[in-house]
């Protein structure tokens, strides 16, 4: 709980500005891929994210779709 407030701090700040600077861009794609890995329908503590489908590596999709 106690980081809440420093996090609305946070994202105020970047998204009130026109130009980013790295670490916030790197804040900015945390809380994206945290939204994009946990859904109503795969809450945060059902699972680890590695178990997500869609998290394939790229080699390793690649090399499925070869074999069939």
């Amino acid at each position: 709980e106690g980081k809440k407030p420093k996090m609305v701090d946070n994202l105020r700040a970047v998204l009130t500005r026109a130009g980013f600077a790295e670490p916030e861009l790197k804040v900015l794609r945390g809380i994206i891929s945290s939204l994009d890995r946990f859904s109503p329908a795969m809450p945060r503590g059902d699972g680890s994210p590695g178990d997500d489908p869609r998290r394939l590596p790229a080699a390793r999709g690649r090399a499925a779709d070869k074999e069939s």
